[in-house]
């Protein structure tokens, strides 16, 4: 879980940088390097969604 605060202090950060583009995620339950396959730490369900997100901004950006 995340420092009380610490998810405020970036969106306040991320405010004041007009020109970047950026929508929070917070994988409840996700430990730090759930991306990872080979890490115990793991999370199928957040790596999906964060793949699905990434893909998608590809598309935005880039074309089909």
């Amino acid at each position: 879980m995340p420092a009380p605060g610490r998810r405020a202090a970036l969106e306040q950060a991320f405010a004041s940088c007009p020109d970047v583009r950026y929508r929070p995620m917070l994988h409840t339950g996700a430990l730090h390097g759930y991306a990872l396959p080979a890490r115990g730490v793991y999370d199928k369900r957040a790596a999906n969604c964060d793949w699905e997100n990434i893909f998608a901004m590809f598309r935005r950006t880039f074309g089909s």
